[in-house]
């Protein structure tokens, strides 16, 4: 029979290679550990990020569908019809809609800027601009019930020399 012994130096390899498997295992660990906590960041991250985006895309189309919207509108009612549209989508967007209207001249033709705010989040607001140019006899006419920025003035119904327009018939 062959006898096997073993030689210290043999139990001396034996030892060294157990120690560099632990010394092994435990930096596998670690980098195991390291590249779960970065994936776990990296999908927390994500998630914000397209909840972010899905804020910032709905108030994009809200926007642009009151841009829409207000094309159709007629130029003499522009300022009424702004604010009720403007509150029929806010109650469906849940987004909160600011609509301002200013007119202005340019060269020889009048016009209307509409600038919409549209806001989903504190970290979202989106704003559009719109001019539409129109011939005078499509303004409306100041002392019918608009101040000087274009904002429908609903304080009664006086107009704007504060009469009630009741009682001269000359």
């Amino acid at each position: 029979m062959i006898s096997l012994e073993l030689s210290p130096q043999s139990t001396r390899a034996r030892s060294a290679r157990r120690g560099s498997l632990v010394v092994e295992a435990v930096i596998s660990a670690a980098l195991l550990g390291t590249a779960a906590y970065a994936l776990t960041r990296l999908a927390r991250t994500s998630a914000v990020l397209s909840q972010q985006a899905d804020q910032q895309l709905a108030a994009t189309l809200t926007a642009e569908n009151l841009v829409e919207r207000l094309r159709r509108v007629e130029t003499g009612d522009l300022s009424q019809q702004a604010t009720t549209i403007a509150q029929s989508l806010a109650d469906t967007s849940q987004c909160e809609i600011g609509v301002f209207t200013e007119s202005f001249t340019n060269a020889d033709r009048q016009g209307i800027h509409l600038r919409i705010d549209v806001t989903s989040s504190p970290q979202n607001r989106v704003t559009l601009h719109d001019w539409r140019l129109v011939d005078s006899s499509d303004l409306v006419d100041p002392s019918d019930g608009e101040d000087d920025n274009g904002s429908v003035n609903v304080e009664g119904d006086e107009d704007s020399s504060g009469e009630t327009g009741e009682g001269d018939d000359e």
